[in-house]
C-alpha cells in the first residue's frame, strides 16, 4: 500500500493525494482539502507521464477492505468499500455518507 501525493508539473491541472495498491486507487484527497474520496471499488490508476512522492505517515491506514478515515472533527471512521459502509454519524443516519463517494 502507498499514499502518493502527485508532483507533476502541468498546468492548469491540480496534484492530488492517492492511496494506491499496485496498479489501483483506492482513495485520494483533492488538492486543497483534506477530505477523503473513497470508491466503492478500486479504480485504475496510470502512472504513465506523471510524477510522485511518497507521502510518509500516510493519512490512511488500511485493514482489508476497510480505511480508516479522519473526519473533519478529527474523528476517525472506518470505510468499508466492498461492504458499502461506514461507521460515520451521516451514513447510519441517512445510509449514506461522503466517505463512500
Amino acid at each position: 500500500m502507498q499514499t502518493l501525493r502527485e508532483v507533476t508539473n502541468w498546468n492548469p491541472h491540480l496534484n492530488h493525494t492517492y492511496l494506491v495498491e499496485g496498479s489501483k486507487m483506492l482513495a485520494y484527497i483533492k488538492h486543497g482539502t483534506t477530505e477523503i474520496e473513497t470508491f466503492a471499488f478500486p479504480l485504475n490508476f496510470n502512472r504513465s507521464g506523471r510524477k510522485f512522492e511518497d507521502v510518509n505517515p500516510s493519512p490512511f491506514s488500511v485493514k482489508k477492505s476497510t480505511i480508516t478515515v479522519k473526519g473533519s472533527s478529527n474523528i476517525t471512521y472506518e470505510v468499508d468499500s466492498k461492504a458499502g459502509t461506514c461507521t460515520c454519524p451521516g451514513f447510519g443516519f441517512r445510509g449514506k455518507c461522503k466517505h463512500l463517494g
